[in-house]
Formats: structure tokens, sequence, C-alpha cells
């Protein structure tokens, strides 16, 4: 599982890169105080297959990738706007790094809390196991 959460925080952290936004990762500590956009990853891993019927063989691992996009409010919602939509470009069906592919990113209705909107992107991944 950590080489499939590997490859997509690699992807993320490209993206991020690309995109001057900064990202909260799982365990490490984040200030948001003063920036104005940013990113929130983490997997829910789904149940692990077989491929086959014998008991060597490969395993079909799959799970969503959630990605929520912060933006402050009261700045509208063209810049939350283009980072979703970039980001459904950078984890687009096909994509994928380390034998990780993409099979689909969607976007949810955004969420409107104290101090933020927030745009939840799910991102469907596929890894072949050995």
């Amino acid at each position: 599982m950590s080489a499939i959460q590997s490859a997509l925080d690699t992807m993320l952290y490209n993206w991020s890169n690309t995109n001057s936004v900064s990202v909260a990762w799982q365990n490490v500590d984040f200030d948001n105080t003063n920036i104005s956009q940013y990113a929130q990853a983490f997997m829910i891993p789904a149940q692990t297959f077989p491929i086959a019927l014998a008991d060597l063989s490969s395993s079909d691992f799959t799970g969503i990738y959630q990605i929520n996009v912060y933006t402050k409010k009261g700045i509208g919602t063209k810049t939350n706007r283009d980072l979703t939509e970039s980001l459904l470009t950078a984890f687009g069906k096909g994509s994928g790094a380390n034998g990780v592919r993409i099979l689909q990113a969607s976007m949810s209705g955004a969420i409107d809390d104290d101090a933020w909107l927030v745009v939840p992107i799910s991102v469907r991944y596929r890894m072949l196991g050995v």
C-alpha cells in the first residue's frame, strides 16, 4: 500500500510545485494561517482482490485518493475552480506512476466552512500487485 500512496503523493507533489500550492500532508504539521489556498490528501483503500483463482496469483489493489482543495472564503470561486480543473487534468484517466493507474477523477460539490471553500476530488486508482 505504501508504494501506491508514494506514487500518488508524487503526482500531487509535482502538481503542487507546478501550481505553487502548499499541501497539508498526512501526519505532518501544517499551518494554513497565512496562505490563501492549499490541498490536503489522504488514502481510502478498498478491498484487495486476487486477479486469478490460484493462491499465488497477483492481486488487484484499488481505492480512492481523496484530495481536498481549500481556498479562502471571500475571494470567489474562480481560484478554486482553476485549481480543481488542473488537478483533474493532472490525475486524468490513464495517467499514473510506478504501476499505479488512474481510473477516474471526479469533483464533488463545494463545501463552505467558516474560513474556507473546500472542493473534494476523488481519484479512483488501481495497481496490479505481484
